[in-house]
C-alpha cells in the first residue's frame, strides 16, 4: 500500500512523478557536502549558457552573414584597410 504524507492511503494507485519532481525530491535528499559535489559537477553544463548580451551578438552575426549588402572581406588585411579609408 501506497500512503501519501498525510496519511491518505493510495491502495492500487500509482504515483507518478515528473523527472523534474524526481531531481528535486534527490536534490532535496542530498547533505551540504554532497550539494556542493553536485553544484561543482554541474556548473560547467550550466555555465555554457549564453546570456542575453551574447545571444543578441550571436543573432546580429546571423543576420549578418543572411545579409547580401553586408560588407565581407578575404583576409584581415583588407578589412583593416577598409577601416583606414
Amino acid at each position: 500500500m501506497l500512503e501519501k504524507s498525510g496519511g491518505c492511503s493510495l491502495e492500487g494507485s500509482v504515483v507518478l512523478m515528473s523527472t523534474r519532481d524526481i531531481a528535486i525530491n534527490i536534490v532535496n535528499m542530498m547533505s551540504e557536502d554532497q550539494l556542493r559535489g553536485f553544484v561543482t559537477l554541474f556548473q560547467p553544463v550550466v555555465s555554457d549558457i549564453p546570456n542575453e548580451e551574447t545571444i543578441a551578438a550571436m543573432n546580429e552575426a546571423e543576420a549578418l552573414l543572411d545579409d547580401p549588402n553586408a560588407m565581407r572581406f578575404s583576409s584581415v588585411d583588407d578589412l583593416f584597410e577598409e577601416l583606414r579609408s
